[in-house]
């Protein structure tokens, strides 16, 4: 059986620490309806990933395209 203890504090807790935004997340955020960048040297997945939690998080939709070894993004709402 367990002890039943009275008046302990309870710790604060302990929360992670907010990583700061990616330059590409920075970057899709400042685009404008109609507006496009280029990406190189990241992977497609990773870029994507960077899309999907910028349209949850703000409600734009993005679209990507690999042209060669450059991927480039629109913003289309």
């Amino acid at each position: 059986m367990a002890t039943i203890e009275k008046n302990i504090p309870i710790p604060a807790s302990r929360q992670l620490p907010v990583k700061p935004k990616s330059q590409l997340r920075l970057d899709l955020e400042s685009l404008d309806v109609g507006d496009s960048f280029a990406e190189q040297g990241k992977d497609q997945k990773y870029i994507g990933g960077c899309i999907a939690s910028c349209s949850k998080a703000t409600g734009r939709k993005f679209v990507q395209r690999k042209m060669g070894d450059i991927v480039r993004i629109w913003r289309t709402e």
